[in-house]
């Protein structure tokens, strides 16, 4: 089954740009165009990966991840924004699951991140799980 990807930004051109760009590559997207908008759709639905921008109307971009996270709604997280410095706002415990892409991202790169993110994760490493005897 193919994963499910959540779109949040609060321009809509951008947000039919990702949308049309996914699911012509097969994946299952829904958008939402400002943050409570997101975290009542991720109340209903699970996703496994989030296309967050950072600027919101009402929610950053961060607190939505954060509250996404803590729900164990989500899986991934790709910021897609223009702030450079976004990475020092991300809650500490959640930054291994987050990525930032600096606006503009074109076609082919927000496709190849994608298909990074979606990529099966290694839970462990098993050669730390060895041990001598």
């Amino acid at each position: 089954m193919t994963p499910r990807i959540l779109i949040v930004d609060d321009d809509e051109d951008i947000l039919e740009l990702y949308k049309l760009i996914l699911e012509d590559e097969g994946y299952r997207v829904d958008t939402a165009k400002c943050g409570r908008e997101a975290l009542e759709k991720a109340l209903k639905e699970s996703y496994y990966l989030a296309l967050l921008d950072f600027v919101l109307p009402d929610i950053k971009g961060t607190d939505i991840a954060t509250e996404l996270c803590i729900k164990q709604k989500i899986t991934k997280i790709l910021f897609i924004t223009g702030y450079s410095h976004i990475f020092d706002f991300i809650d500490p415990i959640y930054k291994k699951k987050c990525k930032v892409l600096l606006k503009p991202v074109s076609g082919e790169t927000l496709v190849e991140e994608v298909r990074v993110a979606l990529e099966p994760v290694m839970l462990f490493d098993v050669p730390e799980l060895v041990t001598t005897i």
